[in-house]
């Protein structure tokens, strides 16, 4: 009898995760988010307040556009004449400086048509914005959306009205939709300079911004600390987390005039913080009009605070503030995390702005940490500078996580690395130290849940990185020997730990391999890394064609397709396939589409008879209406917007193929034709349900405008 003894820890080792930012003509949410996130931690334009956001989404809904597939200028549609406008100024030489640093090259060699690389397009918007501040003196981005609309027809000259700016920014799904369990303390100033009217917009401020978020006991709990002389602690954790009561005891607090004990309520947040739950992200908005008491004691209550892994915002209010001390109370980079405003009439113009920041705050732990999927933060891991390794198993399902020692925020877009965690196998991976570079952040995303849930991730951090010493051997009536070949892999049965990429392999131009047991799924080779990717769902993988057939496939005849065209296969990435992103909208014709197979090659494919191919649906469908007022519609794209006369709580926008889509106003709004928003039924006058003046006013004779 032969024993095969084995002690083996099958570990899946992480990969290195692609750059989309600087892929050329990567496109989507994620991307343009993981740009702007790059721009505001280097602080190259942190004071940018969505702007950069906003104008890909309505330029080009973040590269997905028929338009904006294939031509320079990316994501941000930036003409040549104003990219040349950005080479010789002096104006912009502090912000070149930094951009230099963060390309690693000098701005001054990118030619136009790189900025198909989403980053640099993004980088371009900022310098455009720069140089039309300067040029017609504009202080700063108004935070406000109507403000920036007024601005980007007025200045900017992007061909846009600022209805079509303000009524497509409106449209962007907001809202926190990252964290899920949020402790979140308000530190309120409410000294001798603000004056009672002040303090009721600051409890509308706070109002505001709670709006967004899920209030509960296993969501985000709110507390409250109003400080002069004396500190209070008007809302606590252990109150009723509803955000009807939350919003009823925001209203109830009263004004106290006094001192400005800053760091008394800084020491105050840090007791309230001893009840937030261990798996939450704690995070301290900290409004004020001035400079504290004494900025020694406020130091030290701030370097407490943070010592606990508070992210901590700050909010300063007029002329009076210290720009120094507000920027050391904030959580690093103190450029996104320090707001100032002119006045408290100005406050609420910050609440987006700020909603956004605290749904992407991390959960700082030293320690393990336990998560479900579908509920994970972001995660800030401190990094030694012997390296950190972090751990990861997960109950049931498979999850991706992402990290990044330069992303606060890393995900499919940019990280440094990604690695796939199944049931049943422990993963691991390692970040080096980095020099001034204090954290790792880490993010899961979900990849696959099945059996009872919930699924429980556990990510468990070890200073250093760990040493795995593997014995294997065979032993025979007491004997042990090294095993054979059959007897360690069975019937050619691999162990998890199997690997196609070798060197042999990749020598012979193999980058696709099938998985063990499920035909459903392949290898992707990256360098020597091992990736397990999946079919398009209804499809199986063939190992002598490298592709995956069935459902939806063109045909195939010996390993060849007629209908492959090279022209697209920056649609095909790696990146999304791994996502299992295959369909995409043709630029040219609405009814074509992309079909991406699996080892990165892109097919056209025909839509049938009067079918056109929605994005949206990632099928070939029916037109959703033949009302069809997009022929109105001007070569830059204004009017893009109109009434759906059938139902109001719709509207139509056009795309650029002059073909009319039926969206959805967010629940319990309406659409108003007459400025082109989703709003509230009692907003809306009876005759602005339909403009009387466009191209729909021969419905309004039988439109049946709601009560």
């Amino acid at each position: 009898m032969i024993l095969l003894i084995f002690s083996l820890l099958c570990l899946l080792s992480a990969s290195q995760a692609q750059d989309l930012t600087q892929q050329p003509f990567a496109h989507g949410s994620e991307v343009v988010e993981a740009v702007v996130d790059l721009i505001r931690e280097n602080c190259i334009f942190p004071e940018e307040n969505r702007f950069l956001r906003r104008w890909a989404y309505v330029k080009t809904r973040d590269g997905t556009l028929p338009s904006a597939s294939g031509v320079h200028g990316g994501i941000w549609k930036i003409t040549k004449g104003f990219f040349q406008r950005t080479k010789n100024d002096v104006v912009l030489q502090p912000y070149l400086d930094k951009i230099n640093k963060l390309l690693g090259r000098n701005w001054l060699d990118v030619q136009w048509p790189e900025l198909v690389k989403p980053l640099y397009s993004g980088l371009a918007a900022v310098l455009i914005t720069v140089q039309q501040m300067h040029a017609q003196n504009i202080p700063r981005i108004p935070p406000e959306v109507e403000l920036q609309g007024n601005l980007w027809f007025k200045f900017f000259q992007f061909g846009e009205s600022a209805y079509n700016y303000t009524a497509t920014v409106n449209l962007m799904n907001q809202g926190c939709k990252g964290n899920e369990a949020i402790d979140m303390v308000f530190i309120i100033d409410s000294s001798s300079s603000v004056n009672p009217d002040d303090l009721v917009r600051v409890k509308a401020f706070m109002t505001n911004i709670i709006g967004e978020f899920n209030i509960g006991n296993r969501d985000t709990r709110i507390a409250v600390i109003r400080y002069s002389t004396q500190v209070t602690e008007a809302i606590r954790f252990s109150d009723t987390q509803t955000q009807s009561n939350i919003i009823k005891m925001i209203n109830d607090i009263n004004f106290e005039a006094g001192s400005t004990n800053t760091a008394g309520a800084l020491d105050k947040a840090r007791i309230t913080f001893t009840s937030a739950r261990s798996d939450a992200v704690k995070v301290a908005v900290l409004v004020t009009d001035g400079k504290s008491d004494d900025f020694i004691n406020t130091k030290h209550s701030t370097d407490n605070l943070k010592a606990d892994g508070i992210a901590v915002f700050t909010v300063g209010v007029g002329k009076l503030i210290d720009q120094t001390e507000l920027n050391y109370i904030s959580s690093s980079p103190a450029c996104t995390h320090t707001y100032t405003v002119a006045d408290f009439q100005g406050i609420n113009a910050l609440v987006e702005e700020i909603q956004h920041s605290v749904c992407r705050a991390p959960l700082y732990a030293n320690f393990t940490v336990t998560c479900e999927i579908g509920r994970c933060p972001p995660y800030a891991f401190p990094l030694p500078s012997i390296g950190l390794t972090i751990q990861a198993n997960i109950t049931c399902g498979g999850v991706t996580v992402y990290s990044s020692v330069s992303q606060a925020y890393p995900g499919v877009a940019a990280s440094d690395k990604q690695v796939v965690v199944q049931y049943y196998n422990e993963s691991e991976f390692y970040q080096p130290g980095v020099e001034n570079q204090k954290y790792l952040y880490v993010k899961p995303e979900d990849h696959l849940i099945f059996g009872n849930g919930p699924c429980l991730l556990t990510l468990t951090p070890f200073q250093g990185q760990l040493r795995h010493t593997v014995y294997i051997y065979c032993e025979e009536n007491g004997v042990r020997r090294n095993c054979t070949e059959e007897e360690l892999c069975p019937g050619g049965k691999v162990h998890n730990s199997y690997n196609p990429c070798t060197k042999e392999n990749l020598a012979t131009g193999k980058t696709r391999f099938p998985y063990p047991g499920d035909n459903t799924k392949f290898y992707i080779c990256q360098s020597s890394k091992a990736i397990i990717a999946s079919c398009p769902e209804g499809e199986v993988f063939a190992p002598q064609c490298q592709l995956c057939y069935g459902k939806n496939q063109p045909v195939i005849t010996n390993c060849n397709a007629s209908n492959i065209n090279s022209k697209f296969d920056g649609y095909c990435t790696t990146e999304n396939i791994l996502a299992g992103k295959y369909y995409f909208t043709h630029p040219l014709d609405i009814h074509l589409y992309i079909q991406c197979d699996p080892w990165g090659n892109a097919y056209v494919m025909s839509c049938e008879g009067d079918l056109i191919w929605q994005e949206t649906k990632l099928s070939c469908e029916k037109r959703d209406t033949l009302i069809n007022p997009c022929l109105h519609m001007d070569q830059q794209g204004n009017e893009r917007f109109y009434a759906y006369p059938l139902d109001f709580h719709k509207f139509i926008e056009c795309n650029d193929f002059l073909d009319p889509l039926v969206m959805s106003c967010p629940a319990g709004l309406m659409w108003s034709d007459c400025i082109k928003t989703c709003m509230q039924r009692a907003r809306i006058p009876n005759n602005c349900f339909i403009d009387p003046n466009g191209p729909l006013a021969s419905y309004i004779p039988t439109a049946q405008i709601p009560p």
